[in-house]
């Protein structure tokens, strides 16, 4: 229960956060919401980060470079799990993406804000040894997916279902590296659909 409270807090904290900063920027967290919204592409880019961060992770994990143990799951465990994947992506992007950004306002600085962030955002994760480096590097992935995107709802989304396909690696419901092949396969072909073109012979 305590990370509830942690989360509201939070919450509070962003509501108060927003409230303060409206004035100086012109930019808010709910209009960020509204700039370049295609549901299709923000669950193509939520699918696609998190099943090539989690294919990498099984990947180091068949090299021994991770060690990843399995659980069972238990119902105890969903609200902390429901917590996981809705109110900790939201609280960490707003703190970690978008904030930062928003405060520095000048694009010349990004490149060295995205590598600061994400070093916070490493080092702020109870993780060991190369997990740092994996962590740092799926926080700038993060990063440039809101930098590209300009809406950080695509960065919460992709956090959110990273989190939760965690879990279900973790209890040994989806691990299945052939399934995550297929689903970076699909993603990236309708995030660029656009661009392949038809031969015609």
């Amino acid at each position: 229960m305590k990370f509830f409270v942690v989360g509201l807090i939070s919450i509070l904290v962003i509501i108060y956060l927003e409230y303060k900063l409206k004035t100086w920027r012109k930019e808010t967290l709910f209009l960020s919401f509204k700039k370049n919204l295609n549901v299709i592409n923000v669950v193509c880019v939520s699918l696609l980060f998190a099943s090539l961060m989690l294919l990498i992770s099984l990947l180091l994990e068949k090299c021994g470079v991770f060690i990843n143990g399995k659980g069972t799951f238990e119902i105890e465990m969903l609200p902390y799990i429901l917590y996981s994947v809705s109110i900790v992506p939201l609280i960490e992007e707003y703190f970690y993406r978008f904030l930062p950004y928003k405060i520095v306002l000048l694009p010349q600085y990004f490149k060295y804000l995205l590598v600061l962030s994400s070093l916070v955002f490493a080092f702020s994760h109870s993780v060991v040894g190369a997990e740092y480096v994996y962590i740092f590097c799926m926080a700038c992935i993060l990063s440039y997916i809101y930098l590209k995107t300009k809406n950080i709802l695509y960065s919460i989304f992709s956090h959110g279902v990273y989190n939760l396909f965690v879990f279900l690696n973790y209890y040994a419901y989806f691990n299945n590296v052939l399934i995550l092949v297929i689903i970076i396969f699909i993603c990236l072909i309708i995030l660029y659909r656009d661009k392949i073109k038809i031969l015609k012979f």
